[in-house]
């Protein structure tokens, strides 16, 4: 039992929003008056919580394929060049209004078939409301060029840690083109 507030003041009335804490189907709410001679009477009342759900989050740039992951290379899409700029874009929506973050993420695979490697590639941080798009620009740097294909993901959370991820872009990164010299 855990004591939300006390009103010593007529009309004798709390406001109460339930918090993390508070994450059962049902919480029972008493309360206790005491008159002056300190006599207590009380009252109670079983409420349903409605139970966090987690945002739902879909990645818009790079581009989802349901195609198998080579199709970066397959059909000429999502290639980027060292030295690009990388547009991460997701939506996100939340039925109980309280989307904190998305963050993106990259997943790499080594030419040499080794274990995926995880890279934070920002946060964006969230204002209040039930749906919104969330863009960060990232540019693609030489510590990207592992020799092998990159997945881009992104993971919404909600002010009480529920969080959702959402389908993975394949991107293949390359070698910057040269920059031509000029010749006499």
């Amino acid at each position: 039992e855990q004591s939300i507030a006390t009103d010593n003041t007529a009309p004798f009335s709390i406001t109460w929003t339930g918090t993390a804490a508070f994450v059962a189907p049902q919480v029972q709410i008493r309360a206790v008056a005491t008159d002056d001679l300190g006599r207590p009477a009380e009252a109670s009342i079983v409420i349903g919580i409605d139970p966090n759900q987690p945002p739902t989050v879909s990645l818009v740039s790079p581009a989802t394929e349901a195609q198998p992951f080579l199709s970066a290379y397959r059909w000429n899409q999502n290639i980027y060049a060292i030295g690009q700029t990388l547009r991460l874009q997701a939506n996100v929506q939340d039925a109980n209004l309280n989307v904190q973050r998305v963050e993106f993420r990259r997943r790499s695979f080594g030419a040499d078939g080794g274990s995926p490697t995880e890279h934070l590639l920002g946060t964006v941080p969230a204002s209040a409301g039930a749906q919104a798009s969330f863009t960060l620009d990232r540019p693609v740097d030489t510590s990207w060029f592992t020799g092998g294909l990159h997945q881009i993901y992104a993971t919404a959370v909600d002010a009480l840690g529920a969080s959702t991820t959402s389908q993975t872009a394949p991107i293949a990164v390359v070698p910057a083109p040269p920059t031509p010299s000029r010749s006499r």
